[in-house]
């Protein structure tokens, strides 16, 4: 569920230096028989840690199936320091209930 998965992704940031940008609202996408929950994120961090937290996502929990990921390095246009972002595709595919 998203709440689960905002709250791993939390966790993670407060432990590991890591700074969660976007969570927006999760998308279904409906299929004849599947329904099929999109949660995207973007995190900013080192590269170590944001290949840890998609590795902590792929294998340890349970929370859906990674589909993509796209790192960006740009400048901060406040800091002019340069960031690393990852944003993340993660997907749920259930069946429908009440399906014959």
């Amino acid at each position: 569920s998203s709440q689960a998965l905002l709250e791993l992704i939390t966790n993670y940031c407060q432990t590991n230096q890591v700074v969660l940008r976007e969570f927006p609202e999760a998308t279904i996408t409906e299929q004849e028989k599947l329904s099929v929950e999109t949660n995207l994120f973007t995190v900013q961090g080192n590269f170590s840690t944001l290949i840890n937290l998609i590795y902590q996502l792929e294998q340890k929990s349970k929370l859906g199936k990674v589909a993509s990921v796209h790192y960006q390095l740009k400048k901060d246009l406040k800091s002019k320091d340069m960031v690393l972002t990852a944003t993340t595709y993660i997907q749920n595919v259930k069946k429908k209930e009440n399906e014959k």
